[in-house]
């Protein structure tokens, strides 16, 4: 598809990251350990009431966010059991709230998937060169400074 609409074949070679290493080993990451998640866990329902009462209320897209953020990754709000398939050993996938806002987790996967496909299907593999212009100095009066 991309081919036909940019003329440039696309990228055949796998990125560095792109394949799984056999001497990973899946870690399930503790949001409720950080510190984002102990300030927005202890602080979202004061800072709700005090911007209802300042009538001022939070639109509720922002809400959601908030509340979905509190959810992610939290074993006890669901998860996938799944099963390597070179060692058989079962593990738990937690959830994830797939959001873009506050997610730190989320928000980076988001990121990373949007640059592999950027890398791989949308730019061409031409070579590049970066280039800007130089600023030269001005004299208060607005004209370039010889």
């Amino acid at each position: 598809m991309v081919a036909a609409v940019t003329g440039f074949p696309a990228r055949t070679r796998l990125r560095p990251h792109g394949g799984p290493a056999a001497s990973r080993r899946y870690e399930r990451r503790r949001p409720e350990k950080t510190p984002l998640h102990r300030v927005v866990s202890e602080n979202l329902e004061r800072w709700l009431t005090w911007r209802e009462a300042a009538e001022r209320p939070v639109p509720g897209h922002v809400e959601e966010e908030l509340r979905g953020y509190l959810e992610c990754g939290l074993l006890c709000f669901g998860f996938a059991r799944a099963v390597c398939m070179t060692c058989r050993t079962g593990f738990v996938v937690a959830f994830s709230c797939k959001g873009r806002g506050v997610c730190p987790s989320c928000n980076g996967r988001h990121m990373a998937q949007t640059a592999a496909h950027l890398a791989d299907h949308v730019i061409p593999p031409v070579p590049v060169r970066q280039s800007r212009k130089p600023i030269w100095p001005r004299s208060p009066s607005g004209s370039v400074a010889a």
